[in-house]
């Protein structure tokens, strides 16, 4: 049996560290895309020196890898406690807990489904809603996991063009446009 040992002072220092850094990156980006953001500023806004930087990821597109995943992680977290609330959720209780989840979180969505976003987050979120998918439908397994992987990749496209703000649509077109196309693949 594995046991977890507290953390130290240092653990606790080097934790807050790394959420400074996070913060402060997740401030600029949101006046600006990667490309523009440097160590350095990200650096004088967390209140750290370079080196400190280095100690804890090698570049910025590790940095935002680790936030990206932090969300992910922490929107798969809320879509099982959703859905520990229904006695034998639906393929469609499933979808409405994430949509529900990532839209009431425009950061976590963006940093998921944005145009800056590695991949990392949405291969978590991937995997488990798969796990959520319809499967065993006559069309046969193969096809039922095209037909999932062609809904997710779409449903994501749109969340990260609702969590930018560039399509001018609003949270309940979003949720209604996924719920749809997944009732009717759902009927297929």
């Amino acid at each position: 049996m594995q046991t977890t040992q507290p953390m130290t002072p240092f653990d606790k220092r080097a934790q807050r560290t790394k959420n400074a850094i996070k913060a402060s990156f997740k401030a600029i980006m949101r006046s600006k895309p990667l490309c523009d953001v440097t160590v350095k500023e990200v650096m004088e806004q967390a209140g750290v020196n370079r080196a400190t930087f280095y100690s804890h990821y090698s570049n910025l597109e590790e940095l935002a890898a680790d936030i990206e995943v932090s969300c992910a992680s922490q929107v798969r977290a809320e879509i099982d406690s959703e859905l520990q609330k229904y006695s034998s959720p639906t393929t469609e209780d499933a979808i409405g807990c994430a949509c529900d989840i990532l839209l009431a979180d425009r950061e976590s969505c963006l940093w998921i489904a944005g145009s800056q976003a590695t991949g990392r987050g949405r291969k978590i979120l991937r995997e488990h809603c798969a796990k959520h998918w319809a499967i065993g439908k006559p069309r046969g397994k193969a096809a039922d996991e095209l037909v999932f992987s062609i809904f997710f990749d779409g449903a994501i496209a749109l969340l990260g063009r609702w969590a930018t703000g560039d399509a001018g649509l609003e949270e309940i077109e979003v949720k209604n446009a996924i719920m749809s196309v997944a009732r009717r693949l759902a009927d297929c």
